[in-house]
């Protein structure tokens, strides 16, 4: 646990310098020309990322939490409007084939459920939900601002977007694809 949460820590600092950041023009042409053509649209789409490639690689995802609780923070996070102290709650998990049991892509999220109705917040964190499929249900008018894209690494491409809710940005997400599950 305590290797984890060193890790979630470094992931806020990488949060904030995200966060503070001027806005990104994200769109086909900023993705790499080399990556799968399907990872290339996940990585740019604005919707459920479990139903996206569950439909592609035509298997049902799981969505398998490894890590879900609060967490002090240990410095500002004005983005979310989260200063140090604050309780955040963090989610990590895994999208992993029922049939292949691969592991497609994994997630870890940052919350302040002070921005988030508390019946949204339960569902939120459900251990076996995915939040895009949360927020698609039940909360209607949020949407999501993607902040980067980093397809530089050789086996990984991650994303980090930010979900509105009630015009507010109320969660970060950053997801990892293995690049060759796709």
């Amino acid at each position: 646990m305590a290797r984890c949460n060193i890790l979630i820590e470094a992931n806020i600092k990488n949060l904030r310098r995200l966060t503070e950041r001027e806005k990104l023009n994200m769109n086909w042409m900023s993705v790499d020309k080399s990556l799968p053509p399907f990872l290339r649209a996940v990585l740019l789409a604005d919707g459920t990322v479990t139903s996206l490639i569950s439909a592609f690689m035509g298997e049902e995802i799981e969505v398998i939490t490894n890590q879900q609780g609060y967490l002090p923070m240990s410095d500002n996070l004005s983005y979310l409007k989260l200063s140090k102290g604050d309780k955040a709650f963090v989610r990590e998990v895994d999208l992993i084939g029922k049939t292949s049991n691969k592991c497609y892509a994994s997630a870890e999220s940052l919350l302040n459920p002070i921005l988030i109705r508390d019946d949204l917040f339960r569902a939120l964190t459900d251990d076996c939900v995915g939040m895009g499929a949360v927020l698609r249900n039940e909360a209607r008018g949020s949407y999501r601002e993607i902040i980067n894209i980093d397809d530089s690494l050789t086996d990984t491409a991650r994303r980090t977007y930010a979900v509105y809710l009630d015009s507010l940005p109320s969660i970060l997400i950053t997801e990892a694809f293995n690049i060759d599950s796709f």
